[in-house]
This record gives C-alpha cells, structure tokens and sequence, in this order.
C-alpha cells in the first residue's frame, strides 16, 4: 500500500504549471509531498523527509528546496522540525483567471548559485 508519495526534481523548481526554475547543480526541489489523510500526523513526512535527505546525499546534492504553501502550518512546522529553513516567498497574483508566479530576483539568484 503507497501511503505518501513525492517527486523529486534534479535540474529545476516547478513553482506552477509550466514554470520551471532552474536551479543550481547542487540542490533539488520536491514536489506534491503528499500523505494519505489517514496517516496525517504520524510522521510519516518526518520519515519521507530522511529518505530524501538520504537520496540527495547519495546523488552528491547539499540543498533541498521545498514550496510550501503560506496557510499550510502543518507542513511548515514539519519541515522545520526536520531541520529546512525559510529562504523566501514566491508570489502569486491572479487576474482573470489567469494565474502568474513570481519570484524574487535574490532568491532566484540564491537558488541559482552554486
């Protein structure tokens, strides 16, 4: 049975559909961290979060970038327990239903740099 899924990004940082950001060589970025809801607060992403911890380790990468979204507490304190950082915001604006991200030209320098 798959209780949590995530994927793994080695060359950019999907921050919405259709727009990847491409990072620096050594970090990587997770995407749609998911955890079956039955399983929600049993550490089950403290557990997926070593794993990939492990796995960028093995591929020679220092850094993991994860989006989190603002109004997700839960997944922000997570991660912060398991030792992530906050580096910065990207920001969403919506107009006519049109969705577009952006991204601060410092932290996109920071994620780009080596």
């Amino acid at each position: 049975m798959i209780i949590a899924y995530v994927w793994i990004g080695y060359n950019d940082l999907d921050i919405s559909k259709f727009n990847l950001i491409p990072l620096s060589k050594n970090r990587v970025s997770t995407y749609n961290c998911l955890t079956l809801n039955e399983f929600r607060g049993k550490k089950v992403n403290n557990s997926t979060d070593h794993y990939i911890n492990d796995i960028v380790r093995k591929a020679g990468k220092r850094y993991v970038v994860v989006l989190i979204d603002k109004d997700n507490k839960v997944a922000a304190k997570t991660r912060e327990r398991a030792g992530y950082k906050k580096i910065g915001f990207v920001n969403q604006i919506r107009f006519f239903g049109l969705k577009y991200d952006y991204i601060d030209k410092k932290l996109l320098s920071y994620l780009q740099k080596q």
